[in-house]
């Protein structure tokens, strides 16, 4: 709920809305000036998955009735650890969205996921018709081998626990990576940067449908990772060959967890 009022709330009227745990890895100002955000006044970026088919039922709860299947605008799931609005073209829409964030609670049974609010955003665009960029480029992920815990499964060694995404393409001269959005380990080492490969869709079309999450631990909450849905969907690159400033980005990191007081950093 916090997120799309705090978008709300901004007095700013372009707005860069980035999650605590995610990192940028360029200048995000830069998105300022992508012709894919100036198009359409509103950068969105894809989840990992396909938006799932819901009844009819569910998109008319959604809705307040106005819809009895699913907007042809909505095609995946979104992933709103960041986002770019201009909120000087989009406030009917904005003012959708805090309409249902308010009404999260009724309206989570019928949202895809865990019922957060991340699909709200792309939600309250189809109501309003208003228009929106999706990333062409679907989410990459980042986390380690698995070593011999993983060495028999179809899935392939990778574990995965931070998201990768994108800039929009024909964004020069910073085309590229641009968010390191740590999802799943913030919850369990928070200080520690689990960062050694990279996993990139064989088939670049396929996008975030080359990754699924899998429960290590059946009945743990937290103990989920992201893994490849088949062990020949992606090729594993070295975290450094993918981010070229890494060694940069593990300093700037270590320092700042230096400089939290003892009872935050045990």
């Amino acid at each position: 709920v916090i997120k799309p009022l705090a978008v709300c709330s901004s007095a700013f009227r372009e707005v860069l809305l980035l999650d605590a745990d995610n990192l940028p890895i360029d200048d995000p100002g830069t998105l300022f000036e992508t012709e894919a955000y100036k198009d359409s006044g509103a950068l969105f970026w894809p989840d990992f998955r396909p938006f799932p088919k819901i009844s009819s039922s569910s998109w008319r709860a959604l809705s307040a009735g106005a819809l009895c299947s699913q907007p042809e605008s909505i095609s995946m799931e979104l992933e709103s650890g960041q986002a770019v609005i201009d909120k000087g073209r989009h406030s009917e829409a904005l003012h959708r969205l805090a309409n249902l964030a308010i009404h999260l609670e009724e309206l989570a049974p019928h949202l895809p996921g865990d019922g957060g609010d991340k699909d709200l955003f792309q939600l309250a665009w189809a109501l309003e018709a208003s228009p929106f960029t999706l990333v062409s480029t679907g989410p990459w992920a980042v986390g380690v081998d698995g070593g011999m815990a993983r060495a028999t499964s179809p899935s392939g060694p990778f574990v995965g626990s931070t998201m990768l995404q994108h800039t929009p393409e024909n964004s020069a001269p910073n085309c590229g990576p641009m968010f390191l959005h740590r999802t799943i380990d913030k919850h369990e080492e928070l200080f520690r940067l689990n960062w050694k490969l990279v996993a990139r869709p064989k088939n670049s079309s396929s996008g975030g449908s080359a990754f699924k999450l899998e429960k290590l631990a059946p009945h743990a909450r937290l103990a989920t990772r992201i893994v490849p849905t088949s062990a020949g969907a992606v090729d594993l690159i070295p975290f450094e060959v993918v981010i070229p400033n890494a060694k940069g980005l593990f300093t700037a990191f270590n320092e700042a967890v230096e400089l939290l007081p003892p009872v935050l950093n045990p």
